[in-house]
Parts: C-alpha cells; sequence; structure tokens
C-alpha cells in the first residue's frame, strides 16, 4: 500500500513538469535559455509578444521547475535550474527535456534576436568604459582592489605553469593591463584583447612603462581571435565576465582558442544584491553562482580544476547604505569608499522616504549629527523604525540642548541641540524602546549625547 502511494505520488509530482512542457512556446524558452539568461522584457522581445502574456509563461515553468528567477538588481532574469539532483525522477525528467530541447537547432530568426540583444548589452558595456576610460581604477575599486585578486590569480598561474611548458597566453579583458606583466614572464607570447580602445591605450602605456616587448595588443572580442586561428596554452579573464553581454560563450570561445592541455582562469564576482554596481561600474551582471561556472564549462569540454574564494572587507555589516540628499557631500562620500576601498557600500541621494519606497529593511540604522539638521527630527525615528528589523538597533549621536545661536548662520543647524528626554518620546512614538545612552562634554559648552533604541526590548 504504501508502495503504491509513494509510487502515485511521484507521478503527480512529474505531472506539473508535463503540462508546463507540453506548450511549444514554453520549450522555445527552454531552447533559448541553454547557456543564456534573459529578463522578462527581453524575452517578450524575442518571442515577440506582450509582457503580460510572458510572464504568465514564466510563472507556470517556474512552478514546475523548468526554470529558476535570478534577481538581477530590481529586474528578474530568467534561467535554468543550477541543482538538478539525478536521483530524482522529477530532476531526471528535467534534464531528459532539456536534452530533448537542446538537439533542435534555434530557428534563424530567434538566433538573429538573441544576438540583437547581446549587442545591446555589448553596447552598454562598451559606452561605458568609453565615457569613465580615465577612472577605471577607481570604479573598479568600488568593488574589489586590484591587489586583493591579481596576487592570488598571479601565483595560481605561476604554480601551474611549473608542470607546463606555456607557449602562448591570452588576457580577455586587459583593462589597464596591470597584470600583463605576470604573463609576460611566464609566455613567450601574449595576446591582450579588448573591445574598448580607451582601454587599449592605458594598457599600451603599461607596456611602453613596463617595458613588455611581447604583448600584442588587438582590439576587438573573441571573435576576432577565432577568425585568426590563433592557439593559446592559456586564457585568463580577471573581473571581464560580469562585463560581457553573453558570459557562457566565454567559455566556449576560450575551448576553441586553447591548445590540447590548455588552462582557462577566470576570477569574478559571486552573486551579490549590490545594484548599485550596474550604474558606477558598467556591470552587467551581479556576480555568478559558482555552479553557473561549472555549468558553462562542462558544455565547452572543460574539466574544472582548482578554486579559490576570496572573502573582501566588509567590517561590521555585510552591506551598507548611505543615504544623503546632498550630491555635493555624496560624492566625498564616495571618494572615501575608494580611499579606503570600501566595497560593500551602496551610496544613495534621497531621503528616508526614498528607502522606504525601494522595501529596503536594515539591522542597524545610524544617525551621526544629523537631527539638528533635518524639518522634522520626530519623523526620523518614525522612519527608521518602519526601516528597520525586528530587533534593529537606532543609534544617534547629536547635540544636546544649548544657546548657541551662531550655529545657525554658521553650521546651518536647524535645531540648538535637544532634550534627552525628547529624544526618549520620539523613540517611544515610534514604537522603539531607549537602551544605553552616553554624555561627552566638549571644551566648548556642547555636550553630546550618544543613544541607542531597539526595535523590541528583548534585544536590549
Amino acid at each position: 500500500m504504501n508502495t503504491y502511494a509513494d509510487n502515485l505520488s511521484s507521478v503527480d509530482a512529474l505531472a506539473p513538469i508535463f503540462k508546463a512542457g507540453g506548450d511549444p512556446l514554453r520549450l522555445e524558452i527552454l531552447r533559448v535559455l541553454r547557456r543564456d539568461t534573459f529578463g522578462v522584457l527581453e524575452l517578450s522581445q524575442l518571442f515577440d509578444m506582450r509582457q503580460s502574456g510572458m510572464s504568465h509563461h514564466l510563472k507556470v515553468m517556474n512552478k514546475a521547475g523548468l526554470l529558476e528567477p535570478q534577481r538581477e538588481g530590481n529586474a528578474i532574469f530568467y534561467r535554468r535550474p543550477l541543482h538538478l539532483d539525478s536521483d530524482k525522477p522529477t530532476d531526471q525528467t528535467i534534464r531528459q527535456i532539456f536534452e530533448a530541447v537542446d538537439r533542435v537547432p534555434l530557428p534563424p530568426h530567434l538566433q538573429e534576436r538573441i544576438e540583437a540583444i547581446r549587442t545591446q548589452r555589448a553596447d552598454q558595456s562598451q559606452a561605458f568604459f568609453a565615457r569613465h576610460a580615465e577612472q577605471f581604477r577607481e570604479q573598479q575599486e568600488l568593488i574589489a582592489a586590484f591587489d586583493l585578486y591579481a596576487e592570488p590569480v598571479a601565483e595560481m598561474i605561476r604554480k601551474r605553469s611549473r608542470k607546463h611548458q606555456w607557449q602562448a597566453a591570452l588576457e580577455i579583458g586587459p583593462g589597464e593591463g596591470a597584470f600583463l606583466p605576470v604573463l609576460a614572464e611566464l609566455c613567450g607570447h601574449v595576446v591582450a584583447l579588448d573591445n574598448s580602445r580607451d582601454m587599449l591605450a592605458k594598457a599600451t602605456r603599461t607596456c611602453i612603462d613596463e617595458r613588455l616587448n611581447n604583448i600584442d595588443l588587438i582590439e576587438g572580442v573573441t571573435d576576432t581571435l577565432l577568425a585568426r586561428g590563433d592557439a593559446f596554452d592559456l586564457v585568463v579573464a580577471n573581473m571581464v565576465l560580469h562585463h560581457v553581454p553573453s558570459p557562457a560563450d566565454i567559455f566556449l570561445d576560450a575551448a576553441a582558442l586553447m591548445n590540447n592541455g590548455g588552462c582557462f582562469v577566470i576570477s569574478d564576482l559571486c552573486s551579490h544584491d549590490q545594484d548599485w554596481a550596474k550604474a558606477n561600474c558598467g556591470d552587467l551582471w551581479l556576480g555568478f553562482e559558482p555552479e553557473e561556472l561549472t555549468t558553462w564549462a562542462a558544455d565547452a569540454g572543460l574539466v574544472a580544476g582548482e578554486q579559490l574564494f576570496i572573502g573582501l572587507r566588509s567590517e561590521l555589516c555585510g552591506h551598507v547604505v548611505a543615504l544623503d540628499n546632498s550630491r555635493d557631500m555624496l560624492a566625498k562620500a564616495t571618494r572615501t569608499c575608494i580611499d579606503e576601498r570600501l566595497n560593500n557600500i551602496d551610496l544613495i541621494e534621497g531621503v528616508t522616504d526614498t528607502l522606504l519606497a525601494r522595501g529596503d529593511a536594515f539591522d542597524l540604522v545610524v544617525a551621526n549629527m544629523v537631527l539638528h539638521h533635518v524639518p522634522s527630527p520626530a519623523d526620523i525615528f518614525l522612519d527608521a523604525a518602519a526601516l528597520m528589523n525586528n530587533g534593529g538597533c537606532f543609534v544617534i549621536s547629536d547635540l544636546c540642548s544649548h544657546d548657541q545661536d551662531w550655529a545657525k548662520a554658521n553650521c546651518g543647524d536647524l535645531w540648538l541641540g535637544f532634550e534627552p528626554e525628547e529624544l526618549t518620546t520620539w523613540a517611544a512614538d515610534a514604537g522603539l524602546v531607549a537602551g544605553e545612552q552616553l554624555f561627552i562634554g566638549l571644551r566648548n559648552g556642547f555636550q553630546i549625547q550618544v543613544r541607542e533604541f531597539w526595535k523590541h526590548s528583548g534585544q536590549i
């Protein structure tokens, strides 16, 4: 009886898969998602249909396990599932469906539309680097300083080179050429490939300064080298994948460009949620799951070797939002982030309403010497409480009440400090409970109060 029930349960689990896959359009969607990741709007463009209709199909397929959503900032993209357990009948069935549809070539009109979307993405990336070539290093170090990943990658390559006689190396997207000295030392001939003329000019400058005489700098993409018939023993892509229209294709092209026994080395970001990187660093993708890279490599006939994960500095919190309504002050804060190599800061121009509208939530909210500058200090408590997770903490430092009126004209103060009881009352009205407090006396007659307020008393 139990066996029959188990078998029936397995059949029931298969039914949504066959139902979702029983539509020709949905099978076409699975075909275009073989290696690529597309958003709803892009898929609507590919299949020339309204977004609402496409969203319905994607919802059905997602529920059946035929695809999975991938958040890229505020947008949702879709891909085939990364984790399929070979022992489960449902996953076996899904894998068989993928294998079946992959044997059918894409029609020319779909392939053309896919290429058009890739071109749009490439143009977007290229335009960014054309605009920001002079600030390339500063922009990139908002995420990860070159030294943080360059030395581990160099050490990995050097260790491998002791076992191989590498003659020719390719670096895809060399940027300013900072990694080229490593490759020039290990290989007799190095090709530096970039589709940005501005970045190649910087790489040329590096080659001159470092006296590198075995570097061939080429403007183009991997197709350029495939057409030439080039072949390499080592291919390197440092922090490149998240800038390219189709990361999966880089694996295919790298495999095609490599000699037998060749090695493809990648350093790139793991999947993250810091959407500001798209606007500030020209990123097309918010990192990748390790399984994605492994899958793309396997599709290209490559075998995974060593791997290394480097944790970047995050201090107290993994993700920090810096909110200010002054563009000039945010520019100064950006400078600080660059100088201090802070890679987990999201700088936003706006007010607390901006974050409330986004639906953000925080474990810690800090306002240092801010209250005496805002129109309604009490509202800051209400907004902070609304933005905090349960158990969150609101920390304030501000002036105690004083009579030095000159501060309004000279420091832009709207309020001459606050009585501690005022802060306690505003906090209570917002549903917050007072915690520790500290009073700091200053020699010019001012006094600063440092206060903490908790969302739920159990967290004090």
